[in-house]
């Protein structure tokens, strides 16, 4: 009699987690930790849903290829059997296309309007408060992407805005004579070599 597949009890739970999910893709490392199986049985996971790619030495399963597989496991009314059929059946193959966009974690990226807690700012300055060094890490993070999808943004609301300069009319002059005077000397050098 063939082991009892422990992650069956969960399937609602593991589909809504991947439903809510904004990867794009999904490794091997993922599927243990999202259907708590050991390594192997999340290589025949991924077998079995059929539609693994290989990125580098990873091969990762694209997550609308997970959730439809989810999907038609929990509208099945004998879960248990259709697993089985997935598994003795031929695995579906997906065309072969390029990954063109490729998201591995399960949270949005930062925005300037979804910066961590911790991190505060106001024009000209950054205060982050942090307990733990993964606290730190996060709130840098968050900031150097926001600083590569927004910076212009963030240099708007947050960059010290410098003074115009104004000059006094004798500071006018004094320029103005510095440059009648480069002026002079270049038309002197340009006489010179033309004697030549």
């Amino acid at each position: 009699m063939p082991r009892p597949v422990t992650w069956l009890p969960r399937i609602r739970e593991i589909r809504e987690s991947v439903k809510a999910s904004v990867r794009s893709h999904y490794e091997r490392s993922e599927i243990e930790r999202l259907f708590q199986v050991q390594a192997r049985a999340a290589q025949q996971l991924m077998k079995i849903v059929g539609t693994a790619v290989k990125v580098g030495r990873s091969r990762l399963i694209e997550r609308a290829a997970l959730e439809t597989f989810l999907d038609d496991l929990f509208e099945s009314e004998d879960t248990t059997g259709a697993l089985a059929q997935r598994k003795v059946g031929p695995p579906p193959q997906a065309p072969r296309r390029a990954i063109r966009s490729l998201v591995l974690v399960d949270r949005p990226p930062a925005t300037l309007n979804s910066l961590p807690h911790n991190l505060s700012l106001e024009t000209g300055r950054l205060t982050i408060t942090f307990q733990t060094v993964q606290e730190l890490a996060t709130a840098l993070g968050a900031l150097a992407v926001v600083l590569d999808n927004e910076s212009e943004k963030f240099a708007e609301r947050y960059e010290v805005a410098l003074p115009a300069q104004t000059l006094s009319e004798d500071e006018v002059q004094a320029e103005l004579d510095i440059a009648s005077m480069y002026e002079e000397l270049a038309e002197l050098e340009r006489q010179a070599q033309r004697r030549k």
